[in-house]
């Protein structure tokens, strides 16, 4: 099956779930929400994959470290704009594999 013909191969509530990573309830969400497009055939919902495709393409995030005070922030692709983590993410990420690695709990800071 070449590339144009795999766009428009039509996969099931199942499958499309699996190739978002997300459950089938989160899937019938963002099909209820408008978020992710379908073909109905009967009664059964099918998913192009270029439908899927497209939503992850436009709800693709980034998560870019600040040099300053080592929070993180998290870019928009669709609107290019940033927003503080507010529970500082990066120093919760690394409290956790410290204890992970000496396998017991920490004190906490300050």
């Amino acid at each position: 099956m070449n590339e144009d013909q795999n766009e428009y191969r039509l996969l099931s509530k199942t499958l499309a779930a699996k190739y978002l990573g997300i459950g089938k309830d989160k899937l019938d969400l963002l099909t209820a929400n408008g978020r992710i497009k379908f073909i109905q055939i009967g009664n059964r919902r099918n998913y192009p994959v270029s439908s899927l495709k497209e939503f992850i393409e436009t709800n693709l995030m980034q998560l870019i470290p600040d040099e300053l005070d080592g929070n993180i922030f998290e870019l928009d692709k669709k609107t290019e704009t940033t927003k503080v983590d507010p529970l500082n993410s990066d120093l919760i990420l690394k409290r956790i594999i410290l204890e992970k690695s000496y396998g017991k709990c920490l004190p906490k800071a300050g």
